[in-house]
């Protein structure tokens, strides 16, 4: 899935955090007076509050704790449900039981705290563009992620789309 508008979604409590700001009405001629009141894109603040806000809604209301060696990664241990967060883009792992209902649950749940996209279930035969690369299940048990988009562009780039494998490797 995608949290939706992830950066709307962190407001702050904090007055010192607000922006003042003032907009000029061409009917009234006169100037509107505002305070900004939570995070905006292209701000520096706005992607550590977010991060923040994530933060507290998946270890406080959700049950999960952070990775200490990899920040936005979460891990749920009752349930091995693990999630993965590039900025807004969650990449959900889980085993969890009840099937269609055990995912309705888990997604219900984090509804409570954040608003999302639509969400799509990586399964046989469907493969997902996460992050501009190739993300699908082989078998049961491994999940392949790979960015053939980009090895092809890289390839083409350097002249190379019609040689043949090599047994030694690429020297420069």
């Amino acid at each position: 899935t995608d949290y939706d508008t992830a950066y709307l979604q962190a407001t702050s409590e904090n007055v010192n955090d607000w922006i003042y700001f003032r907009l000029w009405h061409e009917g009234t001629h006169k100037w509107s007076y505002y305070h900004l009141t939570g995070p905006i894109y292209g701000q520096q603040p706005a992607g550590n509050k977010w991060k923040k806000k994530l933060k507290s809604v998946m270890e406080g209301g959700m049950g999960f704790k952070e990775a200490l060696n990899a920040p936005s990664m979460y891990f749920r241990e009752s349930d091995g449900t693990r999630v993965s967060v590039y900025v807004d883009d969650p990449a959900v792992c889980s085993k969890i039981s009840g099937g269609s209902d055990g995912r309705n649950e888990f997604y219900r749940a984090m509804s409570e705290h954040l608003e999302f996209k639509d969400i799509t279930v990586l399964g046989p035969g469907v493969e997902i563009d996460y992050l501009s690369m190739a993300l699908r299940t082989e078998g049961a048990e491994f999940i392949t992620l790979n960015n053939p988009k980009f090895v092809t562009a890289l390839i083409e780039r350097m002249g190379m789309i019609n040689c043949n494998p090599a047994s030694m490797p690429l020297t420069k």
